[in-house]
């Protein structure tokens, strides 16, 4: 989960780099990324938020790091503040998939970028612009990897699968 989040570090960071010197703004500026989180309340999502508040610790980068609390509205709400006070390049963890085109038209209109992870973007979210990007793994591999562990660890202890046969039921989420 490290990398994924430096990754997404990176991308912004990258993003911010191109904007600070094609501008006349100071290359001196602290670099601002706004992170539009979903939910904190769910254990996967809070570990990948306190990840990106350390990397960005480390790094001397200014996060606004905003827990939309499972609301759309709210997300919508807190990405329209953060572009307010001239934050410009994100991390979003958005609440749902059918809202990153309109979070990606407002961020493109406000001259900026952003790294989709966790939940896909819609595929027109990431058409608004080439600074637009999805920074997570492939649900198939990820599925993939998972049906090999269980596959390995029953094979390794085949007592453990009653009566020799093992079904398994993926649930989404």
């Amino acid at each position: 989960m490290k990398k994924l989040v430096a990754v997404l570090l990176v991308l912004a960071l990258l993003g911010t780099t191109v904007f600070a010197q094609g501008s006349s703004e100071a290359k001196s500026d602290k670099v601002k990324i706004g992170a539009l989180i979903r939910n904190l309340n769910e254990q996967f999502v809070k570990d990948y938020a306190d990840n990106l508040r350390k990397l960005a610790a480390e790094k001397g980068v200014d996060l606004n790091l905003q827990d939309a609390q499972g609301d759309v509205a709210r997300q919508l709400d807190q990405l329209n503040t953060l572009i307010t006070q001239g934050y410009k390049y994100f991390v979003i963890i958005p609440q749902d998939t059918s809202a990153t085109e309109q979070m990606a038209q407002q961020i493109k209109a406000a001259g900026g970028g952003a790294a989709f992870s966790n939940i896909q973007p819609s595929v027109a979210a990431l058409k608004v612009g080439k600074d637009f990007y999805l920074a997570s793994s492939p649900e198939l591999v990820a599925g993939q990897y998972q049906a090999q562990i269980i596959d390995e660890y029953f094979t390794k202890y085949p007592e453990k699968a009653p009566g020799k046969v093992l079904n398994m039921l993926y649930l989404l989420g």
